[in-house]
């Protein structure tokens, strides 16, 4: 049984276990145990509101911040989990955990106070391997940029692999700026896995017929100097992201999944950029655009040779397809076009007839007659497939 082994033999290996879920299963088993990992427990994993001022206090000087392996700073809402030690917890905060209940009110920070306090806790997380930001209101990082945080991680987080953060970019004070900001996000190394989603604040334009653009071209600069990573997601909220010619260049070994939102990439560097990186498994493209309208142009039979789930909003399908990748997983075509019964929909479904396994179509307001109509069509082209509304 497992808790016959001593808990000096579970110290040996727990050290390497990230996920506090599998901490929780193992101390689950025993009582002995579960005391032992009580404080494993407490630390390994942190959801904590920015304005969480005793709690970064507390982790600039506690030897136990080395525990932690997993950081998010999000704000305080009712939608993320607050997930740290009890007693620095608010008697209003939610939590997985019983009994939460703080010891003081929480204390008030002067203009600046908390940015220093995290940069200070960060530099106590040697441990650290998933960093995650959610982006904050009214935090000077927006303003500022965040290349304090990335210097922090850099000096002091060896072990770090995933970043995921929500940047605010104010269009109206900062246009022009993209250029100069986050250039120490470049610094870091050995990431394999990246969320970045940029949200433009104030980002309608004075015209208000178009969505504002920013170029964040320290993006394909990271990419370029971490080519272990594995999963890249990037998304622009209330605008659009473009990515130059670099972002062409990037080759990643390793990388599986690629997800792009409101990202606005000619033609050329997208298929350059997919021609390059041929380990690419699934793709995610959702409101991506270019100014020909034309986003797979340059796309070749035989450049996509490991793509199996392609889901999609907004962007073009047959393409894509007619690339011939042994694709499983089609998602986004519109009902309409799954009925129409033209030819180069079914060219498209027949080059991918020996492997694809599932289509799933958006959310749509329709008689089952109908949608059986559209489905008829076309198993009668992919005979194996299973198609979802």
């Amino acid at each position: 049984m497992l808790d016959a082994f001593p808990v000096e033999l579970v110290d040996r290996v727990i050290d390497f276990v990230d996920s506090r879920d599998d901490i929780l299963s193992l101390a689950l088993t025993s009582r002995a145990y579960l005391e032992h990992l009580r404080l494993l427990l407490d630390y390994r994993e942190i959801w904590a509101p920015f304005d969480s001022i005793r709690f970064w206090k507390h982790l600039t000087t506690t030897p136990h911040a080395h525990l932690i392996r997993t950081l998010t700073i999000h704000q305080r809402d009712d939608v993320d989990p607050i997930r740290m030690p009890v007693e620095f917890r608010d008697p209003g905060d939610d939590s997985d955990v019983e009994g939460s209940e703080s010891e003081e009110e929480e204390e008030e920070a002067s203009e600046g106070e908390t940015e220093s306090l995290i940069l200070r806790a960060l530099e106590n997380l040697v441990g650290l391997s998933s960093f995650s930001w959610r982006y904050v209101e009214l935090c000077r990082f927006d303003s500022i940029g965040y290349d304090k945080i990335w210097d922090a991680l850099h000096t002091s987080c060896p072990s770090l692999r995933k970043i995921s953060v929500w940047e605010g970019f104010r269009v109206l004070f900062d246009e022009g700026s993209e250029g100069k900001r986050n250039a120490s996000l470049c610094k870091l190394r050995n990431i394999e896995t990246l969320e970045y989603t940029i949200t433009l604040i104030g980002a309608v334009t004075s015209s208000h017929s178009s969505l504002s653009a920013i170029s964040p071209l320290y993006i394909p600069h990271f990419l370029a100097n971490n080519p272990k990573l594995r999963f890249v997601e990037l998304e622009a909220r209330f605008g659009v992201a473009h990515m130059d010619h670099s972002f062409a260049d990037v080759h990643l070994p390793h990388l599986r999944s690629l997800s792009l939102h409101a990202i606005h990439l000619e033609s050329k560097v997208l298929c350059d950029f997919l021609r390059r990186n041929p380990t690419i498994e699934a793709l995610h493209l959702y409101r991506c655009m270019n100014t020909s309208g034309d986003i797979f142009r340059f796309l070749e039979q035989g450049d996509l040779p490991n793509l199996r789930d392609y889901r999609f909003q907004n962007v073009p399908y047959i393409p894509v397809c007619m690339a011939r990748p042994p694709l499983r997983h089609l998602e986004g075509i519109p009902l309409v076009e799954l009925m129409s019964e033209d030819d180069a929909v079914g060219r498209a479904f027949s080059a991918v007839a020996s492997t694809l396994k599932t289509i799933t179509v958006p959310e749509v307001d329709s008689n089952d007659a109908v949608l059986d109509v559209g489905a008829d069509w076309v198993k009668k082209l992919v005979p194996d497939v299973r198609i979802f509304f």
